[in-house]
């Protein structure tokens, strides 16, 4: 290095390249560093820095120089790998523009969660690859090439999986750790029920790695006569019996099975999913899908007890822009009464209303009260229009396959409630990926959604969720502003 040093880097640079170059061989980084510094090689120095993995100061580098950047984020992938850190190494790719590197990561990822029996990490991981799929989708609709169709379809199939995995989670737990029943009680046992319902509903003709059709009848059968739903609780048995049980299962399920015989064949009132479109009563299980049978209708599940949510699908009219589709969702809904085109319909608020039903009027004569035992009554008119659109469209609907959103115009759309309405917006992932919208039918049951995975979750089970571990409980989204919860942070804070 003294050799180095005394050289003069006009006359000697030849010199002083060699001296960098052995340096470089030897592994001496400090060395070889000096020496590129003082010929004012900033692209060797990048090398240096790449090859003897000095990461922070290649980023330090490419920071003072945003033309490098791209120089370091491949290798640095790589390496990230090579180390096990394949969080890191995912997103690593993504920099470096290789999309096709970061979901090989995330496939491997996948498969180990699933080997290692973590469907909650799989579900996450799915969800993640869903993600990645919808990034690489350019056009949607009639202008979609091969390729975009493809990874449509992909981003499709893996949410669908991570659903699944989320579902069979709850399955697993229930079967390897049937302590936890005892500790959560009823509720928990409740949200396994549905699970294993959702599971039949969704599975298909599909065999996901992992999951167990014995673990999901088995689930099904148990709590099914526990909640007295017999009939769903035999077809689970009906089911175990062209499986293949484990031989210590046997015994116990051929008498449960005597005993589920012996009940009524049919479930306890209570139990059947009202579908919120067409108001029909769907059974338990349904092996062609997860919709209602009358209508067609897709169910929305909420996605940690999963039981259905009274969301029902509805789209703007075509030529309504999202962008006014929101304004109309966020103004405040016109005044209803008579009058004819042109004219202003009387203020219906220019009463006061009481808490005990008395309406209080002014008119000329002096104050005049008068008593509602309606006091839903302008809730009813707010969605009588929504109504009156989902009935029609039932009308002409021929059968369930032949479903369709229900489609609304301007003024619907005005006379709905913004809060009331939950939009799925893809947008961020993909900006041509057609939003999808939806209406609770029944406002007193609260729904909310996470703004990155786009799922819905019974309010009151997503912020204990939420409180409880820090983040969503699908995606694992850390939201920026949780408004007053913020104060008290979390227990993941707590225990870090």
């Amino acid at each position: 290095m003294d050799i180095c040093k005394n050289l003069d880097k006009q006359k000697n640079k030849s010199e002083i390249e060699l001296c960098a170059k052995y340096f470089r061989q030897a592994g001496h980084h400090t060395f070889a560093k000096q020496a590129y510094l003082r010929l004012g090689d900033l692209k060797a120095l990048m090398g240096l820095h790449v090859e003897l993995h000095k990461w922070d100061e290649a980023k330090m580098l490419a920071k003072q120089n945003p033309e490098m950047e791209a120089v370091i984020w491949l290798p640095h992938a790589d390496w990230l790998s090579a180390n096990d850190r394949f969080d890191e190494a995912q997103e690593a790719y993504k920099k470096a523009g290789r999309p096709d590197l970061s979901l090989r990561i995330i496939e491997f990822l996948t498969y180990n969660a699933v080997i290692e029996k973590r469907f909650q990490d799989a579900a996450q991981y799915y969800w993640m690859l869903s993600a990645e799929s919808l990034r690489l989708v350019k056009e949607t609709g009639e202008k979609a090439s091969k390729e975009d169709k493809k990874f449509s379809a992909s981003f499709e199939e893996y949410m669908k999986l991570s659903e699944i995995y989320q579902a069979y989670h709850l399955i697993h737990k229930f079967i390897e750790e049937s302590y936890q029943a005892v500790i959560q009680g009823p509720l928990f046992n409740e949200a396994i029920f549905n699970a294993s319902r959702f599971l039949i509903s969704n599975l298909g003709k599909r065999q996901p790695l992992g999951i167990s059709k014995v673990y999901i009848y088995y689930a099904l059968s148990i709590l099914g006569f526990r909640f007295e739903a017999y009939k769903t609780a035999r077809v689970g048995y009906e089911k175990m019996q062209q499986l293949k049980i484990p031989t210590q299962w046997q015994e116990e399920i051929d008498l449960a099975n005597l005993k589920c015989r012996s009940k009524p064949y049919s479930d306890k009132e209570g139990f059947q999913v009202i579908c919120n479109r067409c108001m029909n009563s769907n059974s338990l299980i349904n092996h062609s899908g997860d919709f209602c049978t009358g209508c067609g209708q897709g169910f929305v599940r909420n996605m940690i007890g999963f039981d259905t949510l009274p969301l029902v699908e509805f789209v703007p009219a075509p030529h309504i822009a999202h962008k006014r589709v929101l304004e109309c969702l966020r103004a405040d809904p016109p005044e209803e009464g008579g009058g004819f085109a042109g004219l202003k319909a009387p203020a219906k608020k220019a009463g006061r209303a009481h808490q005990d039903g008395w309406q209080e009027n002014g008119n000329a004569h002096g104050d005049e009260q008068t008593l509602t035992f309606n006091n839903n009554q302008e809730d009813d008119m707010d969605n009588d229009l929504f109504t009156q659109k989902m009935l029609e469209q039932l009308e002409t609907q021929v059968n369930p396959d032949s479903n369709k959103p229900v489609e609304v115009d301007e003024r619907v759309l005005q006379n709905m409630r913004y809060e009331e309405v939950y939009v799925v917006d893809h947008s961020r992932l993909c900006p041509n990926q057609p939003r999808r919208f939806y209406k609770n039918m029944v406002p007193d049951v609260s729904v909310t959604m996470c703004e990155s995975c786009c799922k819905c979750f019974l309010q009151d089970e997503y912020e204990f969720a939420y409180i409880e571990k820090g983040h969503c409980p699908f995606c694992k989204n850390v939201e920026k502003d949780k408004g007053v919860k913020n104060v008290y942070g979390s227990l993941a804070d707590m225990r870090s």
